[in-house]
Parts: C-alpha cells; structure tokens; sequence
C-alpha cells in the first residue's frame, strides 16, 4: 500500500525536487554574486572564475544540508500533488496537464525570481549587473 502511494505521488515528487533545487541554486548564486561583487567592486559576469569559485565553495559548504532538502521535499509532495489535483478540476484536464501548467508557471515564476534576487545581490554589493 504504502509503494502504491509513492508510486501515485511520483510526479509531484519530481516537481518538489525541481522547485527546492530551483531554489537552493538561486540563493547560492545571489549569494555568490553578491559575495564577488562586494569583494571586487565589478559585476561577476567580468570575474567568471571567480564567481564560480565561490559558488563551487558555496554548493560545497551547504552539502551537510541534503538531509534537510530531502525532508523539505517529502514534505512539499503531498501539498504538490494535491494542488495538481485541484488545478486539474479548475482547469477541467488531466492531472498530467495540471503537472504541466504548474511546471511552466513555476519556470517563468522561478525565472523570474533568480533575476530579481540576483539583480537585488548586484544593487545591495552597489554594481551594475553587467
């Protein structure tokens, strides 16, 4: 019973990992631009590896917090595959589609923020973006 509720939860599954990874990395990279901007008084695009330095430091350091995504993530999919379900029943479609919308909307909406919180590190450390 219980590998029949996983297997049914698995495309939410999938879509609470891509959104805490989605996640995890944008604060990262703020945090690395942020950090080489402050640091260097330039936008990171013109010190790349140094940028990438500190993210590869920053990806390093926050590794010990793996068990706490995975429980973020058990914790997101039954709330991700019910919102599947009742966008489904708004949207009269299967849940397959409802999956769909909620990974496009969520792209353009993740897209969106990583701009933001990168443009936000970029103003906070005083440098342009480019």
């Amino acid at each position: 019973k219980r590998r029949e509720k996983l297997a049914a939860l698995g495309t939410a599954g999938v879509l609470s990992y891509w959104a805490v990874k989605v996640l995890k990395h944008m604060i990262m990279s703020s945090v690395a631009w942020y950090i080489i901007a402050a640091r260097t008084g330039a936008p990171p695009p013109t010190r790349w590896p140094a940028f990438l330095s500190v993210y590869a430091s920053l990806y390093l350091a926050a590794t010990p917090l793996q068990p706490v995504k995975f429980a973020i993530i058990a914790a997101m999919t039954p709330a991700t595959d019910r919102l599947a379900n009742s966008l489904s029943v708004r949207i009269g479609s299967s849940k397959g589609k409802a999956f769909v919308a909620l990974l496009l909307v969520g792209s353009a909406a993740g897209a969106a923020l990583w701009a933001a919180a990168v443009a936000f590190a970029g103003f906070m450390a005083g440098v342009p973006l480019w």
